[in-house]
C-alpha cells in the first residue's frame, strides 16, 4: 500500500457569451475594425481567416467534424491570450464587437458549445491554449493549474514532482482542464474522492465584462489521499 495525494489550482476563466448580430460584410464594419485595433492595442495574439495558419488553429482543438467543417461557423477571429493580462483585454475588447464571444480550453465539446456559434451567428474565438501553466506545490499539498492546460498536462506536472500524487479528474488527456472542471469533473477516482470540481478550494475568476472576480489568490484545488 502507498499513499498518494491529488492536488491541483484552476486558473479558471468563467466567461459568459454577449448577444451578436450577423453581419454579412464584415470588413467593412467600423466596429469590427475597432475591434482588432483594440487587440492590437492590449498586444493580444490573434489570427484571421485569411491567415495560413487559421484553418490549422481552429481544427487543432475541435472534435465535431460536422461542425468546423461547416463554412458558416467560423469564427470572425481566433485570439490566443498568453497571460492574465492578454485575456482580460481579449474580453474588454470582444465587449465592444458586434458579435459574440466564445471560449476553448480543449475543444471536447461534441455539440460544438465551445467552437461554434448558436444559429451560426458572427463570433470570436478566444483559445486558452497559451494559458496552460502548471505551478505544483508539493509542500502545501496543491498547484496552480491555468484554464488551458489539458488534463495530461497537469498529470504530467504532477507525476514530475512526485509520484505520490495525482488529482481525480478524467481519463483522457487532451481534455482542457477549464471546461472540464466546469462541468463537474468525473473521473475514475470519483466514487471515492469527488468530482474534480470538488477538489478546488480558491480561483481567479474573470467575468464576461473583463473585470477579475472576487478572488483574489486564484483557483485552487484541494488534495486528498489516495491508497491504492
Amino acid at each position: 500500500m502507498r499513499n498518494a495525494c491529488s492536488l491541483l489550482l484552476i486558473l479558471f476563466i468563467l466567461a459568459t457569451t454577449t448577444s451578436g448580430t450577423t453581419y454579412s460584410i464584415i470588413i467593412s464594419n467600423e466596429k469590427i475594425l475597432n475591434f482588432f485595433s483594440c487587440l492590437l492595442s492590449g498586444d493580444v495574439n490573434y489570427t484571421i481567416p485569411s491567415s495560413p495558419f487559421f484553418h490549422r488553429m481552429f481544427h487543432l482543438s475541435a472534435y465535431n467534424l460536422r461542425i468546423t467543417n461547416s463554412f458558416s461557423s467560423n469564427p470572425v477571429a481566433i485570439i490566443l491570450p498568453g497571460t492574465k493580462e492578454q485575456l482580460l483585454a481579449s474580453i474588454t475588447c470582444c465587449k465592444n464587437a458586434p458579435c459574440e464571444f466564445i471560449i476553448r480550453s480543449g475543444g471536447h465539446s461534441f455539440e460544438g458549445l465551445s467552437y461554434s456559434a448558436w444559429n451560426h451567428q458572427l463570433f470570436v474565438l478566444i483559445d486558452l491554449m497559451n494559458l496552460n501553466r502548471v505551478l505544483v506545490d508539493i509542500e502545501s499539498k496543491t498547484a496552480w493549474v491555468e484554464a488551458g492546460a489539458t488534463l495530461g498536462e497537469i498529470y504530467y506536472e504532477v507525476s514530475r514532482a512526485s509520484s505520490h500524487f495525482g488529482f481525480p479528474a478524467g481519463l483522457y488527456p487532451t481534455i482542457g482542464s477549464g471546461g472540464h472542471i466546469g462541468g463537474g469533473g468525473w473521473g475514475l477516482m470519483s466514487r471515492k474522492y469527488g468530482l474534480a470540481s470538488d477538489n478546488v478550494v480558491d480561483a481567479i475568476l474573470v467575468d464576461s465584462n473583463g473585470r477579475y472576480g472576487l478572488t483574489p489568490r486564484g483557483y485552487r484545488l484541494q488534495v486528498s489521499a489516495i491508497q491504492d
